[in-house]
């Protein structure tokens, strides 16, 4: 039987299991501020979500025959993708084969990676006060032979940087001083948390493999000091029977909460407590509040009650990023 065949019968039972846990409202005022919604419709869209009113407009449209996955938010207000090009005419297209960035005016510029065969970028983070973009490259473009690796580019159109064999899902501290990002062993393929300095030499590993079930979605408090991430609710066992063999792609679509480990080493601790598909998380500047992407819209978290607000919604969002 295919892995897709058997992840059928446990559909019902998921979405049961998050349908019982809704947003709790915290009755509290909410952050100001906006968000970058990346919207996966037909083409994708970009939208720009005020959390106080849920007051959401359209930013940007990926052009037709064009898809774009995972963003981050630059200085000025632009974003940043993993773009699918659309294809010329009478030519191939390839999936995720550039990052580029999306300027306030609405243009495409190729920031790294290239439009091929057997190429493919992923995960773009963008760091602060710097024109350094991470993201991880799989295929032709892992010089070093890596199933995929974390690399970054200083400039537009450079020679992407190899720096951490197996690591996907980066995330850079407030600061820029520090990347961290979800470890795979080669031989187990179990993950872990680890923290590096801005060139992604290793400083610690924050949560070993084996300790929680999976971890997907880093991203630093606002203050450097907390890293959140997700943990699927369902057991080990559970989740290699979901989802065999995934690798640097670690948005798993099965139940999960929000956690979070000092950035210093500590102990972990569950934040949230609501049982439903985590797509996407990032933190508020003012430091206590964090958004949210599930599957049934956008939440604001309050980071240290767990406490959750739904201001959006909707059932596409599948990123996000504060405005800058």
């Amino acid at each position: 039987m295919s892995a897709g065949a058997r992840i059928l019968p446990l559909l019902p039972l998921l979405w049961g299991c998050a349908a019982a846990s809704a947003p709790v409202d915290t009755g509290v005022t909410l952050p100001a501020g906006a968000l970058r919604l990346l919207e996966e419709l037909g083409p994708p869209v970009i939208s720009t979500l005020d959390p106080q009113t849920s007051a959401k407009e359209a930013w940007f449209s990926v052009a037709s025959g064009g898809f774009a996955y995972e963003l981050d938010a630059g200085e000025g207000g632009d974003v940043t993708l993993a773009y699918t090009p659309p294809a010329a005419e009478g030519e191939s297209g390839y999936d995720r084969s550039r990052i580029v960035r999306i300027t306030p005016d609405g243009v495409v510029e190729p920031v790294a990676c290239r439009d091929a065969k057997g190429v493919w970028c992923f995960y773009p983070a963008v760091a602060p006060d710097s024109a350094r973009t991470w993201f991880v490259i799989e295929g032709d473009e892992v010089a070093s032979g890596a199933a995929h690796a974390l690399a970054y580019v200083d400039a537009a159109g450079d020679t992407p940087h190899e720096a951490v064999a197996m690591g996907t899902e980066p995330a850079i501290s407030p600061d820029g001083a520090h990347v961290a990002w979800v470890a795979i062993d080669p031989d187990t393929l179990r993950r872990s948390l680890v923290v590096g300095d801005a060139d992604g030499a290793v400083e610690r590993v924050l949560l070993g493999s084996g300790v929680v079930t999976d971890i997907s979605s880093p991203f630093f408090s606002a203050d450097g000091t907390w890293l959140y991430f997700v943990v699927p609710t369902v057991s080990v066992s559970m989740l290699d029977w979901i989802v065999p063999g995934a690798l640097a792609h670690g948005n798993h679509d099965v139940a999960a909460d929000w956690w979070r480990v000092p950035t210093a080493g500590g102990e972990v601790e569950q934040v949230t407590h609501l049982e439903t598909i985590q797509y996407d998380g990032r933190a508020h500047p003012d430091g206590r509040w964090f958004a949210a992407a599930t599957r049934e819209g956008v939440l604001v978290v309050d980071g240290e009650t767990g406490g959750a607000t739904s201001v959006l919604a909707a059932r596409t969002i599948r990123a996000l990023a504060w405005v800058r």
